[in-house]
């Protein structure tokens, strides 16, 4: 994900902790100040300024008009800073774009960026004008009275803008949740009931331990991985509570999610649990891969049967074990053949699904 532009340098380390030089993170935004704690990081910086000059009355006048340039640049700039840490939401990759979707208001999240830009601007109005008073005049009083209107009237533009920091730190907070996968990557998607051991097949063919990354719209997360085969590179995504439910039994809060989903991967596999104990009869785990077909219309969906070590099936369906290994290999080559070559697209498809 691509930042709007890059943040100056100089605020680097105030927005993200560090310059940065690599691409966009939702965890990298920082916590954005509240209005108070603006003012008075602006006004501390601006104080420690002091222009030498053995005239007293040109001491304070270029005093004054360098703090006054101070706090011009470090409110507006900062405040810039937190406009460029948030990414143009038009540009983002559908899965991004629709997961950031159901968690903000990305028009009210725009509102309050522009908000911040246009007080941004009005900011550096002031001071400028003030400075170029400031310049002209040969009068103490007049240097101290434009001194306190700069000040006063950037900490009353700051001031109106505490609810519009306060929404926004509050969407970083929610936005920060959404979990960061590799655009670049290849992606299978694992789908199937509860318990048909789609983490132990994550677990199985993935070349390290993966991660839960934290989802914001169930108290699980997205397991992501990555599984390495003839020299690919392959990120294995299981979506817990998502995909392994009927319709009905999902929540509207889960219903919204699979619009962000559905963007997911080049492949999905499907995996089956013909055991007796299964939590769900063949029957209705073919009625969830109808629905898995129809959220991932322009997707290749795979079937395979899991726990061939205790099943015995019939059926035409690879079979597998994830607990033991067996036809795991076998069953990962079979889907590094279905996908994309090295030459091709990127491993994401970013075409919209089709309606």
């Amino acid at each position: 994900m691509a930042r709007r532009r890059k943040v100056l340098p100089e605020f680097e380390s105030f927005v993200f902790g560090e310059s940065r030089t690599g691409g966009f993170a939702w965890h990298d935004i920082r916590p954005i100040l509240s209005a108070q704690k603006l003012q008075d990081k602006v006004f501390r910086r601006a104080s420690v300024i002091q222009i030498e000059d053995p005239d007293r009355f040109y001491r304070r006048k270029k005093t004054s008009a360098a703090r006054i340039e101070s706090v011009g640049d470090t409110a507006s700039q900062t405040l810039m800073a937190f406009v460029e840490a948030f990414p143009d939401f038009s540009t983002l990759h559908p899965f991004y774009r629709d997961l950031a979707a159901t968690i903000v208001d990305i028009d009210g999240v725009r509102q309050d960026l522009g908000r911040l830009q246009g007080a941004a601007a009005r900011i550096q109005d002031v001071c400028r004008k003030s400075v170029k008073q400031i310049r002209r005049t040969g009068k103490d009083e007049f240097v101290q009275l434009k001194m306190r209107e700069a000040y006063g009237r950037v900490g009353s533009i700051i001031k109106d803008l505490s609810g519009a920091l306060a929404r926004l730190e509050e969407g970083r907070r929610s936005l920060a949740k959404i979990p960061t996968l590799d655009p670049g990557l290849s992606t299978l998607v694992v789908a199937g009931i509860p318990n048909v051991g789609k983490s132990a097949f994550v677990t199985r063919v993935c070349s390290a331990k993966p991660q839960v990354a934290p989802y914001p719209f169930t108290t699980q997360g997205i397991i992501v991985g990555q599984a390495h085969l003839k020299g690919r590179i392959v990120q294995v995504v299981d979506t817990p509570g998502i995909l392994d439910r009927a319709p009905e039994d999902r929540n509207a809060i889960e219903e919204r999610a699979l619009a962000a989903v559905r963007h997911l991967g080049n492949i999905v596999l499907f995996l089956f649990d013909p055991t007796e104990g299964s939590a769900q009869s063949m029957k209705e785990q073919e009625s969830l891969l109808k629905e898995v077909r129809g959220i991932f219309k322009k997707r290749l969906v795979v079937e395979a049967e899991n726990k061939a070590d205790v099943a015995r099936s019939k059926s035409p369906r690879l079979k597998i074990s994830a607990l033991t290994g067996d036809g795991v290999e076998p069953l990962m080559r079979h889907l590094i053949s279905l996908l994309p070559d090295k030459s091709g697209r990127p491993g994401w498809a970013a075409d919209p699904e089709a309606e």
